[in-house]
């Protein structure tokens, strides 16, 4: 049970040395995930993630193609290997282990075991009743559980302005959870028109209520939130009554944000629908950066005696809010209030997310570890929610903080589960942009962190995935326009890019070939556009190139863009340009 290259003895893990040593003894065969659980864990309760994390440990050691997974079967080995046949001496701690000594003490134990054997009877005994109190207790929960996850109703294909009881059931596997984890690449597989919407609905029971949690996909966005009702009749009726109120609106179909905050502001005066559509807002104004006017509405909803599970998720949107925009006091305050409300109303899925959320708040802070241990937490808890995406993550955030804190080996092999997590769950290949992104933040190159960018960019546009690709998008063209290579550069303005950002790029690219007028004139022209999308970020950022193209401006121009900015900058915008914007500053006085 020793690894060694040449020379080099290399540490081992009893376990992964152990399912290699079955993999090396039968090379040809496919193992099944409860065989090696029988073989190798057999002296151990253990959960199924043990063999996907000794997995990624052995690929962490002998690469990713050592071994294969096969969907549904299990997996094999992949390098070729040599038995070599030698006698080998007992290592002479197991000789000194073999003394006569084992005699005597057997012969101790046996005659132990003689003297006290009623005492041993009344043991078992009472373990024996432990361990039914045990099983009862662990079925009555499983009962219990399985109550409170009531059966969901799968995913249905309707028309705008169609009941819910009139549309057709798609099949889906893993549906309806398939529509939760994979929203618009469903809607793209199972819709032929742009009026149509794919439905998902599962319910939980929260104390003497029903929470109904529903992910309504259209052709440019989606929504997904939590309803509650005293039954699932009465929930699913506030659900049809929410896309009644929607069938008089073009908020699925609206290309940009802003206009589909506007179509929710007429549905604002509707009473029972309040509370969904103020929370759809909030996520609105935090897509397009007005996190102030975000911060407010929640403010405003927390004052107007919500329910437990609605206070809840809007902390969870505040701290979302909070730690995007640098805020980090108030997201850590936010989190931990979150959190204790999905605890008490035993709300797996969403304690799983709060966690993810609080591990970024250990990341601001620079307690890697911590945020290690609370992702741990996380993927523990989606794993008992049944939710893939959510555990996927976890791994892949992990990976991430293992990076930031030198834990080089427990990164890669958190990237190498989440791996594991995507075939055994067979999630869309779109979540591949997940992997890809962490792979980019953990890149010490710029040629690694490009091909990770790259291939963002060779897929179709996500939704889901929209920061990660415009993140992709700049990352990709400022390479380019570093290398001079002006071809490949404009090749990463997309038609799915909006018009503002597309400006932008544009106007980056002309000015880095010296082409002055034109470079300004884009520029100028993103600086408008962006204003009128309520665009901030890309607003800000056509503000500050147009600022640093010095005397090329009028007085006035550079007066209104620097009002601009100190009007409208985000903190994360502040952070995240300090050097240029202090540069600006400075000339400006």
């Amino acid at each position: 049970m020793l690894l060694s290259r040449g020379e080099q003895v290399i540490p081992f893990s009893e376990k992964p040395a152990q399912l290699l040593r079955l993999f090396l003894k039968e090379p040809n065969k496919i193992h099944t995930k409860s065989s090696l659980l029988e073989i190798v864990w057999a002296d151990r309760v253990v959960t199924e993630q043990v063999v996907f994390q000794n997995i990624s440990y052995l690929r962490a050691k002998f690469g990713d193609d050592a071994i294969k997974t096969f969907p549904k079967k299990g997996y094999q080995w992949q390098l070729s290997a040599t038995i070599v046949e030698e006698p080998i001496e007992a290592p002479e701690c197991v000789l000194k282990n073999s003394s006569p000594s084992t005699a005597i003490n057997k012969s101790k134990l046996l005659s132990l075991y003689t003297s006290n054997k009623k005492a041993i009877y009344i043991v078992a005994l009472g373990l024996s009743l432990l361990c039914l109190s045990l099983m009862s207790f662990v079925l009555i929960t499983h009962d219990q559980n399985t109550r409170s996850t009531v059966a969901p109703l799968g995913i249905k294909l309707i028309n705008a302005g169609q009941s819910l009881k009139s549309g057709k059931i798609i099949s889906v596997s893993g549906s309806p959870q398939a529509l939760f984890d994979s929203p618009d690449v469903l809607w793209a597989k199972h819709t032929s028109e742009r009026n149509q919407l794919l439905i998902g609905t599962k319910f939980y029971a929260v104390g003497q209520q029903v929470a109904l949690r529903f992910h309504i996909q259209g052709a440019e966005r989606g929504w997904q939130d939590y309803l509650l009702g005293n039954s699932r009749i009465e929930a699913m009726s506030k659900l049809e009554h929410l896309l009644t109120q929607l069938s008089s609106s073009r908020y699925f179909e609206a290309s940009k944000a802003n206009t589909a905050l506007a179509e929710l502001m007429t549905l604002n005066d509707d009473v029972q629908s309040y509370e969904l559509v103020s929370t759809q807002r909030i996520k609105l104004l935090f897509q397009l950066s007005d996190f102030d006017k975000a911060n407010t509405l929640i403010e405003q909803l927390l004052t107007e005696n919500p329910s437990m599970l609605r206070k809840g998720l809007l902390y969870l949107l505040k701290t979302q809010i909070s730690s995007w925009n640098r805020d980090d006091d108030t997201a850590q305050e936010s989190i931990t209030k979150a959190l204790a409300i999905f605890k008490t109303l035993n709300l797996a899925q969403l304690e799983a997310q709060a966690l993810i959320e609080a591990a970024w708040v250990h990341l601001a802070k620079q307690s890697f570890r911590q945020g290690i241990q609370v992702l741990n937490q996380a993927a523990s808890r989606a794993r008992s929610a049944n939710e893939p995406l959510l555990e996927f993550t976890a791994h892949l955030n992990q990976a991430f903080m293992a990076s930031k804190a030198g834990l080089t080996e427990l990164s890669y092999a958190q990237v190498g589960f989440a791996n594991e997590l995507m075939k055994l769950h067979q999630l869309e290949r779109v979540h591949q942009t997940q992997i890809d992104k962490t792979a980019a933040w953990m890149s010490q190159s710029k040629e690694q962190r490009l091909s990770h960018y790259e291939n963002i960019l060779s897929r179709p546009f996500s939704l889901q995935y929209e920061q990660y690709f415009y993140v992709a998008a700049n990352a990709v063209r400022d390479y380019f326009i570093d290398e001079q290579n002006w071809l490949a550069a404009s090749a990463t303005i997309r038609p799915w890019q909006r018009e503002s950002f597309q400006l932008l790029s544009q106007a980056r690219i002309s000015l880095a070939e010296k082409n002055i007028a034109h470079g300004v004139s884009k520029a100028k022209n993103a600086f408008r556009v962006a204003k009128l999308d309520h665009h901030k970020v890309d607003a800000l950022d056509a503000a500050l190139l147009l600022l640093q193209q010095g005397d090329i401006l009028t007085h006035s121009e550079s007066n209104e863009l620097i009002m601009y900015i100190n009007q409208h900058a985000s903190n994360r915008w502040r952070e995240q340009n300090r050097r240029d914007w202090e540069l600006i500053r400075q000339g400006s006085h």
